[in-house]
């Protein structure tokens, strides 16, 4: 198992080792969303540290955490944790933000399934 400090000291896998993980059901509808192992792992102390919803962190957030009447706050969430945890190259960020488009995705075509 990473942990925060391992993490920290840049002693960590790579972002592409992922694992899917049922997060939450949109209308009875269940949305898999795509993480590093490690996410899901977080306590709520380490997730509220790390991530802050979509955004930046700070005095002044512009960016909502809901696009389409949709609560996307995990997703960013999870693009929070992937730039945290990443290494400090190109090929880390890129697959953080194809991650964060991924599960994007996810939601959108959840949502077309309602009723």
């Amino acid at each position: 198992m990473v942990t925060i400090d391992m993490i920290t000291r840049g002693e960590h896998p790579s972002l592409v080792q992922e694992t899917k993980q049922e997060i939450f059901r949109i209308k009875g509808i269940p949305v898999i969303l795509y993480a590093p192992r490690d996410y899901w792992l977080l306590t709520e102390e380490e997730k509220d540290r790390i991530c802050n919803g979509c955004g930046a962190q700070g005095k002044f957030d512009f960016i909502p955490d809901s696009v389409w009447f949709m609560d996307i706050s995990e997703v960013c969430n999870i693009h929070d944790f992937c730039y945290y945890s990443s290494r400090p190259c190109i090929k880390d960020k890129e697959e953080a933000d194809r991650i964060f488009l991924s599960n994007m995705l996810r939601l959108i075509e959840a949502k077309t399934k309602w009723k």
